[in-house]
């Protein structure tokens, strides 16, 4: 079974690449849900603290994307 896609958060640091198969969230992406089934999501958003909702834009593109009813 695969992992469950996931909220990747940026950096801006010299060296610093996104894992192999994230994509970075684009406005034309909202159209095309479809695309972003099953894989990482990235932003610059900050993470949410440990036990806090995740209130991230690409949060929620993940949600309706897989298919979250809760979205």
């Amino acid at each position: 079974m695969a992992d469950t896609p996931k909220r990747i958060q940026r950096r801006r640091t010299k060296g610093y690449r996104l894992p192999e198969g994230a994509v970075i969230e684009q406005p034309h992406l909202i159209l095309n849900l479809g695309e972003l089934a099953g894989k990482d999501l990235a932003c610059f958003c900050p993470l949410p603290a440990e036990g806090e909702p995740d209130r991230c834009h690409a949060a929620l593109l993940l949600s309706l994307a897989n298919g979250d009813p809760d979205a």
